[in-house]
């Protein structure tokens, strides 16, 4: 039951009155948030039962909340997690990461060959059950390797992955691949990356290009560094400070609004004109070391007004991972005691 509340948030411009839905296990931790639908929340982590945290130590798994309460759907074997989620209506997809050692059906979801390798996992249920659709081929790799960090549902067969070592499409569900030429090095921690449909593609980074015909010719749209996109909307963050919000037009990039405060916008969605962005403060820039999140105050960024002017909460996450935002204006987060919890986003 969603009978809990957690406390009223907001102003005369925002306001969040957040529920309690569930309470993560201990040995949980978060890699990955991804809401679907209403209210439905994937949360991708890995159990780690051991002190030492080290990757090989971790057992990857997609835990669900939905119609039927907390529910853990998928578990991997030692030694994996979880690189990248993404969904479109009942479509969800998944990218495993396997450091291979070598495991039998019954000790996992999967039987594992050695070798380190990425498997791509398919949900046709809004993530209630998985299925493997086999490793991303050797011959699309880079140095044993392709880093996906970024998917795109474009479709129930049409995928797209994006990762350090490239792009590549898939039009029948996952079973094969083959590389798209991208005009974007793929360096950096966040490759923003978003898909309408077979043919309209938005890719983010050191620019911004946009394909009509499924990545065969691009059009530049911008040379600035992009962080977060949703296929309408991007941000980007100045290095002198500040965060502009930009939207997609026929006419290519219009830039509609620069905050002052300087923020790390870690995801963009909108809901008609209304428009949130997750984002950190930055809380200073020393020449020698960089920028320095303050993790401490995760915040919500929403527009009544496409962009235009936006309105700030703080929201009590225990981290930049641990808020998700929904098209449908529904906004998730994960607090220090390891609850999950709702709202619903209200603008005045």
């Amino acid at each position: 039951m969603l009978d809990k509340i957690f406390g009223l948030f907001g102003s005369s411009a925002v306001s969040l009155r957040w529920t309690t839905a569930c309470r993560l296990p201990k040995d949980f931790k978060i890699r990955k948030m991804l809401p679907v639908g209403g209210k439905t929340l994937l949360i991708a982590g890995c159990h780690n039962k051991s002190s030492s945290m080290g990757l090989e130590d971790e057992e990857a798994c997609i835990i669900r909340f939905g119609e039927r309460g907390l529910e853990e759907v998928f578990k991997g074997p030692k030694g994996s997690w979880v690189t990248a989620l993404s969904a479109s209506e009942e479509t969800a997809l998944a990218v495993l990461n396997i450091l291979g050692r070598g495991v039998p059906n019954g000790q996992s979801d999967l039987s594992v060959e050695p070798g380190r390798q990425e498997q791509v996992l398919l949900s046709r249920d809004a993530g209630k059950s998985w299925n493997s659709q086999g490793r991303i081929p050797e011959a699309l790799q880079k140095h044993g390797y392709f880093g996906v960090t970024t998917i795109a549902v474009a479709g129930p067969t049409c995928f797209w992955l994006r990762g350090h070592t490239g792009l590549i499409k898939s039009r029948d569900g996952g079973r094969s691949w083959r590389e798209i030429p991208s005009p974007l090095p793929t360096t950096g921690v966040t490759l923003p990356m978003a898909a309408d449909d077979e043919k309209d593609l938005l890719l983010g980074s050191e620019g911004l290009v946009r394909s009509g015909d499924g990545g065969q010719t691009w059009a530049l749209l911008s040379k600035e560094r992009i962080e977060a996109t949703d296929g309408l909307y991007v941000t980007r963050r100045q290095e002198k400070g500040g965060l502009e919000i930009g939207k997609i037009a026929d006419s290519g990039l219009l830039w509609v609004s620069h905050l002052e405060e300087s923020y790390l916008p870690m995801a963009v969605a909108h809901r008609g004109e209304q428009v949130f962005i997750s984002a950190a403060p930055v809380a200073e820039k020393k020449a020698e070391l960089g920028w320095f999140l303050d993790a401490n105050k995760t915040c919500l960024l929403a527009s009544p007004d496409g962009g235009k002017t936006f309105h700030k909460k703080l929201v009590p996450a225990v981290s930049t991972d641990a808020l998700a935002i929904s098209p449908r204006g529904i906004a998730w987060m994960i607090d220090s005691s390891r609850r999950v919890y709702w709202a619903e986003i209200h603008l005045s």
